[in-house]
């Protein structure tokens, strides 16, 4: 299932930068995305599984 970073656990939101990607497992990790940005590793924010 894809999504958008803005709907993903691991897209944090800073008010400098926008969406930065917090994920290890993405190739987007540590990059700065824009909101409506997705990626394969998309997980819920409603994902309990940690």
């Amino acid at each position: 299932m894809n999504g958008c970073c803005g709907t993903c656990k691991y897209g944090h939101y800073d008010k400098m930068q926008g969406y930065v990607c917090v994920n290890d497992e993405s190739e987007y990790v540590a990059d700065f995305v824009e909101r409506d940005h997705w990626c394969e590793d998309w997980v819920s924010k409603d994902d309990e599984e940690d």
